[in-house]
């Protein structure tokens, strides 16, 4: 009779849940106390509810008889399907009291009023990492477990699960019909659109109390806060270096020589990975310089350095490049996609690489050292181009002058000086720039932002160099 009344006695101790059954009152406790009774008879999975276990089942056979008839997605329950359905339909009969929060679902709605009770019951067992919500742990835990093997085609983004590069690809397929007013930046979504104009106005109501910094959205604060709460917990046994993350120790352990823990689904993977990664052992030299490689594709992309070989050309502007993924990147540049965005700032990129790399911003994390002066540095390539500030060699030459610089990069930037040529334009005046961090630099005049900040006075700048220079006006203070 409960189920025509709708009455439900039975009521969580931890949470606002409550049911008709005691039966499944006793179910639902498991999610807090952490049993999971019920076990998938082929892989080591526990779960707390056989519905669940029926799922994973589902998942190893590759059963999902139920197809959305105007999208891709496909259902292992029908019950699933009829959720996904109110996406395309935009039912959203469940509201908020607080707040304007609306959902296709009661149980999304009892997830979002989670946020506002500022309860966060499920917890990481790795680390300090807590969330309101049981799906948010999930996708928390791929951070120390996962490994990437679904690879995007267009750029270099990796997932750990086929459902995440579907959502990435449909950066790259889905229409733009959402257009900027002020610049050029189109978006497929209205909500990418409002995080963008943040760009253009420079509002930043979020502030954080710890160390002042401020964001444009409450969820970056949320995300910048994990710098100051999270724990280094993962050391290295070599010398005592501590990481918040896997990854951090990873590219520490590099430093001593050691193997990492990168674990594959085909032996095939695993075999590259040691060939590009761990292997101490370098065969296949460049006959022009000291590089060595451990396969013949790495070194026939080197070679092209020597012989100025760019067989990749870009179909809309004509540049030329040594490999097919310098094109991708450059590619992006015409089409404004950055699909790697930090989970603590507003920095976005075209590259996992540099994604990675800018995080250690965050974490304070530099795990590779000079011998020399013992000097700190996040990356490899870094360390190896400081290295050349000591020995005083500068391998890149202009062949119209006699510049010479440590730096590739420093060449191409220095050979725009003779060749007139300004690639990077400003969308708001039209003034052009030979770099793009030129841009970046100079966006900040538009958008009135001074990101770096006096400690010892109200001073702010648009520029680092600037910032060092005043600081010299304390000096002696």
């Amino acid at each position: 009779m409960r189920i025509h009344t709708g009455d439900k006695p039975f009521k969580c101790e931890h949470c606002n849940y409550i049911c008709r059954d005691n039966r499944d009152l006793k179910r639902h406790i498991f999610v807090h106390i952490g049993e999971k009774p019920c076990k998938s008879g082929i892989c080591d999975y526990k779960f707390a509810r056989s519905s669940d276990v029926r799922r994973r089942m589902m998942a190893h056979t590759q059963k999902t008889p139920f197809k959305c008839e105007i999208y891709d997605h496909m259902s292992a329950t029908s019950c699933s399907l009829k959720k996904h359905m109110m996406v395309h339909t935009a039912v959203k009969p469940f509201k908020y009291k607080e707040c304007d929060y609306m959902s296709a679902t009661i149980s999304s709605l009892k997830k979002h009023m989670l946020v506002h009770d500022g309860k966060k019951l499920f917890k990481c067992e790795v680390c300090d990492y807590k969330s309101a919500r049981s799906n948010n742990i999930k996708n928390h835990m791929l951070v120390h477990i996962a490994v990437k093997d679904f690879k995007c085609e267009v750029c270099d983004y990796m997932s750990a699960t086929n459902s995440s590069l579907k959502k990435h690809m449909l950066v790259h397929t889905r229409e733009k019909t959402f257009k900027c007013e002020v610049c050029d930046y189109m978006s497929a979504r209205n909500s990418d659109l409002k995080k963008h104009m943040l760009v253009h106005t420079g509002e930043k109501r979020f502030k954080c109390e710890v160390c002042d910094y401020m964001f444009a959205r409450s969820s970056d604060l949320k995300k910048h806060m994990l710098v100051h709460t999270r724990k280094k917990t993962f050391k290295c046994d070599v010398c005592g270096f501590m990481s918040t993350r896997t990854s951090g120790l990873k590219n520490h352990m590099v430093v001593h020589g050691e193997t990492c823990d990168y674990i594959s689904a085909t032996s095939s993977n695993l075999k590259r990975h040691k060939m590009l990664t761990c292997a101490v052992e370098k065969p296949l030299k460049c006959e022009a310089c000291d590089y060595m490689t451990n396969t013949n594709s790495n070194l026939k992309r080197h070679i092209r350095i020597h012989t100025k070989e760019k067989p990749f050309k870009c179909k809309i502007c004509d540049h030329l490049y040594a490999t097919s993924g310098d094109l991708r990147r450059h590619v992006m540049t015409h089409t404004g996609e950055k699909p790697f965005k930090c989970e603590v700032c507003d920095f976005i990129c075209t590259r996992n690489y540099n994604l990675k790399k800018h995080m250690m911003v965050h974490t304070g994390e530099k795990p590779f050292r000079c011998e020399v002066c013992d000097k700190m540095f996040r990356d490899s390539h870094d360390l190896k181009r400081h290295i050349l500030i000591h020995t005083g060699e500068k391998p890149f030459k202009c062949e119209v002058c006699d510049y010479m610089c440590i730096f590739n990069s420093g060449l191409k930037k220095h050979m725009m000086i003779h060749t007139g040529e300004k690639p990077f334009k400003c969308e708001v005046c039209d003034k052009m720039f030979r770099g793009s961090t030129d841009l970046k630099r100079h966006i900040l005049v538009h958008t009135g932002e001074k990101p770096f900040k006096c400690e010892v006075c109200d001073y702010m700048c648009t520029l680092n160099s600037r910032l060092k220079k005043h600081m010299l006006t304390h000096k002696g203070e």
